[in-house]
Formats: C-alpha cells, sequence, structure tokens
C-alpha cells in the first residue's frame, strides 16, 4: 500500500513537472544537483576524515539527482512533440568525451562529454507540447502583417 501511494506521489510529480516551464526549472535545479553536488568533495581537505563518508553521500546524491532529471526529460519530451530517443544521449557513457579539466585530486571534469548528455534537456526545453500550434513568434508577426 505504501509503495503504491510512493509511486502515485512520483507520477503526480512528474506530471506536473513535465510541463515546459515548470520543467525548465526542475531541469535547471536537477542539472545543477547533479553536478555541483559530487564536485563539492573537491572543497573538503585531502586529510579529513570524513572525506570518504562524504564523497559516497555525494555520488549517491548526484546520481539521484540525475536519474530524476532523466525520468522528467523522458516525460517532457513524451508530453511534448519531439521523439524520446534522444534521451539515449542521457543515458549512454558519454562523460569522458573530450579533453578532461582536473578539479581535484581523482576527480576530473569532461564538459565535452556533459554537454552531449544534456543535449536533450535543451531539446526538451524548446518542445512545444502535443496540441499547442505549432507557429512561431516570426510566423505570428509576418500573418499579423499579412493581415493589416
Amino acid at each position: 500500500m505504501l509503495y503504491y501511494h510512493l509511486m502515485q506521489d512520483w507520477r503526480d510529480w512528474l506530471d506536473r513537472y513535465a510541463l515546459r516551464r515548470p520543467y525548465r526549472r526542475a531541469s535547471v535545479l536537477l542539472a545543477f544537483a547533479s553536478v555541483s553536488i559530487p564536485l563539492s568533495t573537491a572543497l573538503l581537505p585531502a586529510d579529513a576524515l570524513y572525506v570518504t563518508l562524504w564523497a559516497a553521500i555525494a555520488a549517491f546524491l548526484g546520481m539521484w539527482a540525475y536519474l530524476a532529471l532523466v525520468a522528467l526529460t523522458y516525460c517532457r519530451l513524451k508530453r511534448g512533440v519531439v521523439s524520446s530517443a534522444w534521451l539515449i544521449l542521457m543515458l549512454l557513457p558519454l562523460s569522458s568525451i573530450g579533453p578532461a579539466l582536473p578539479v581535484a585530486g581523482p576527480i576530473s571534469l569532461y564538459p565535452v562529454g556533459a554537454l552531449i548528455a544534456l543535449l536533450p534537456v535543451v531539446i526538451a526545453w524548446t518542445a512545444q507540447d502535443r496540441g499547442e500550434t505549432g507557429r512561431s513568434i516570426a510566423a505570428q508577426g509576418s500573418a499579423r502583417a499579412h493581415n493589416e
């Protein structure tokens, strides 16, 4: 019974934030959390006893933030008129593509791989919902000028 309620709450959250405007805010927050929480281990001194514990907690929280971003992006693409096949770029291990930027110790950031993985998020930002008119602002302006 508890599992059913938790899954229903999760589905309600995904449906609510799969709309275009709420998705933009939620995706920025989740993308920032999935990168900044694991990178926060670089701010800790290397000789501290709690570094390993915080690194494990940060990796766990960052992974869940990224998985929530993947699920939310899937729902947004499904709601929009764009194929959800773009989600493959988020699921493939593309994190080690391009030059590495060493952050601290063994932690490196691959900006090219991160940008490729976030491409479906950008596509979901611009995807129109099903049922929205397909006319752009420029097309609306030219139609308005034509009618005058």
